[in-house]
């Protein structure tokens, strides 16, 4: 073996040695050289001239889902939402779906939480040009429709609220479907 291929061999290991070390952080700081995702965040669609917000979910341990939201405008926070028991579903880059329901007037963040052993739940915020607020939650509802179904100017999720058991002959799908507007 060579000098160069010597040369090439301990840059290599010395390399590795370096991304490996790197890695490790004390308990209290994010690493993102681990899978933890304590912090995920998306950023939205453009909203006619409000720009993009940055929503960023955070939890506290990786033995729990998310229970924390942050919206970001303009590197400005606009709005917290923080509840103990809150448990969102998210991935990197997915956690929520957006819905606009007046072009250019109100828009909604749409956040799976979790439901089980029935369907999940969602929590939507809403945001206007000039506020952001909690809108609401639904029943657990399998969520097939989003949206102003009726139009009637009201956000809707429709779904069934609950499954049939598969030989249960006194459950009838029909009547566990129900659209309804997020509670407040």
């Amino acid at each position: 073996m060579g000098n160069k291929m010597k040369q090439l061999l301990y840059i290599l290991a010395l390399t590795f040695l370096i991304i490996i070390f790197s890695c490790f952080k004390t308990e209290n700081q994010l690493s993102i050289c681990n899978d933890n995702y304590n912090k995920i965040y998306q950023l939205s669609f453009q909203h006619c001239g409000l720009g993009i917000d940055s929503i960023v979910l955070t939890r506290d341990t990786i033995n729990e889902l998310y229970k924390n939201i942050f919206i970001y405008r303009n590197k400005k926070l606009l709005f917290e939402y923080t509840e103990k028991n809150l448990e969102v579903v998210g991935t990197p880059f997915n956690i929520f779906t957006e819905h606009e329901i007046s072009v250019c007037k109100e828009y909604y963040y749409i956040f799976k939480v979790f439901g089980a052993p029935g369907p999940n739940k969602y929590l939507i915020i809403k945001s206007t040009k000039d506020s952001t607020f909690f809108f609401g939650i639904t029943k657990t509802n399998t969520a097939e429709i989003f949206g102003d179904i009726d139009h009637d100017g009201k956000f809707e999720i429709g779904g069934f609220e609950w499954y049939c058991e598969a030989k249960d002959s006194t459950c009838h799908p029909r009547d566990l479907y129900n659209i309804s507007v997020a509670l407040r």
